[in-house]
């Protein structure tokens, strides 16, 4: 069952190219200067940038789906700071959680696919994966721009809460993948071995 893991390929790929694309627009329409827009895209980048080990050592040890939840919730609740308040340091909070819930989407998404298949169907299954990433990627731009043209500056943060709120949904309804089990030990055995002691009574 791969719907989990690919609704977070998907967000994570239709909130990357939102930012990438429409935050500079967004930043810019809020009245902040040029200089302050790379600021925040940078915090934003570095955040996500910053949380990738961390957080693959995190899920090894207590599931990549409870860590989805966690960040979906934060990238969540950085997305909607903004509609409540546009002063500079809701912004800043704003970039650093959603940077941070949405930059381990990958990771988690990738970490889920791994427990969820057979070593023999995990590379159909990263591609499903790659694919509903760049289906994200191309629809995230598209939306996100038509929900600014509506609804202005604040459209880009309804446009990434709309796809978290969804995120979070099937993250919540989903049951974690078990835990995969360690493959068993072989010794291995010199042909030395074998003649001196395999025929011994």
């Amino acid at each position: 069952e791969l719907r989990a893991p690919l609704v977070i390929g998907y967000s994570y790929g239709f909130c990357e190219a939102i930012v990438t694309a429409l935050l500079p627009v967004a930043a810019v329409r809020l009245g902040y200067s040029n200089d302050v827009v790379g600021w925040l895209f940078v915090l934003v980048v570095g955040s996500g940038l910053v949380t990738h080990i961390p957080v693959g050592i995190a899920a090894d040890r207590l599931g990549p789906m409870p860590l989805t939840r966690a960040a979906a919730v934060l990238g969540l609740v950085g997305v909607s700071l903004p509609l409540l308040h546009t002063d500079t340091t809701t912004v800043v909070l704003c970039c650093v959680f959603a940077g941070i819930g949405v930059g381990s989407l990958y990771t988690l998404g990738l970490a889920e696919v791994g427990r969820r298949v057979q070593a023999p169907d995990l590379a159909a299954a990263n591609a499903r994966f790659t694919a509903s990433y760049g289906v994200g990627s191309v629809l995230g731009p598209a939306l996100g721009g038509l929900a600014m043209m509506f609804l202005g500056p604040q459209g880009f943060f309804w446009s990434l809460g709309g796809c978290l709120v969804i995120l979070a949904a099937v993250s919540f309804a989903a049951h974690p993948a078990p835990a995969p089990t360690a493959p068993p030990v072989v010794r291995w055995r010199s042909p030395i071995d074998i003649l001196e002691f395999d025929d011994c009574p």
